[in-house]
């Protein structure tokens, strides 16, 4: 069965950003008195986008969440996490594979809830930009916060198929049509359409 196309996750599968993305967070609240830990950022902002997890942030800390100072700390954050993108480790065999897959002429896509500019900056930085990219431009985005999340199972299989599940409703949903595959392993998955 030919590959139509494969969608990737992007943050840990092709990189390793969120190491970089607490920094810059950490980076971002300091000026406004606020210190998150490490293990704060991970229970508890690495679910959010960057305004949502600021704003959590202050109000855990007793920190006014005016939205002045909300954009701000946003501002701060985007800044930070770009001076520290030439820092993104690329997990091994990642590059290898989607340039494989590009010069087999398969359709690469990613689906995140990273920033569009953020993805674009890293792709450019660890040498993908030109392999993975849409004509449709930023518009064009699978709802990855549908497919992201943990899922249950005693097994890659029962795992692949909870995926699957997901993926499904999003096709269905679109009206999308075709044969959709999952490929998991023990720490990574993605998603695919198939002919």
């Amino acid at each position: 069965m030919p590959l139509r196309a494969v969608v990737f996750d992007f943050d840990g599968v092709i990189v390793d950003s969120e190491p970089l993305h607490f920094r810059a967070l950490h980076d971002a609240l300091a000026p406004d008195g606020v210190r998150i830990t490490e293990d704060e950022y991970w229970s508890t902002y690495l679910a959010y986008d960057d305004r949502e997890a600021i704003r959590l942030a202050f109000e855990r800390h007793g920190e006014s969440a005016a939205p002045e100072r909300l954009a701000a700390a946003a501002n701060r954050k985007v800044q930070a996490f770009a001076r520290l993108i030439p820092e993104i480790p690329v997990f091994p065999g990642a590059r290898e594979l989607v340039r494989a897959l590009a010069e087999s002429r398969v359709p690469l896509a990613i689906a995140s809830g990273a920033r569009h500019a953020e993805i674009e900056a890293i792709l450019a930085a660890i040498g993908l930009r030109q392999t993975i990219k849409s004509d449709k431009g930023p518009s064009f985005k699978l709802p990855a916060a549908a497919v992201m999340g943990t899922f249950g199972g005693d097994s890659v299989e029962e795992v692949r198929s909870s995926i699957g599940r997901k993926v499904q409703s999003i096709f269905k949903a679109r009206s999308l049509r075709g044969t959709f595959f999952v490929v998991a392993s023990a720490d990574w998955a993605c998603a695919g359409e198939a002919l």
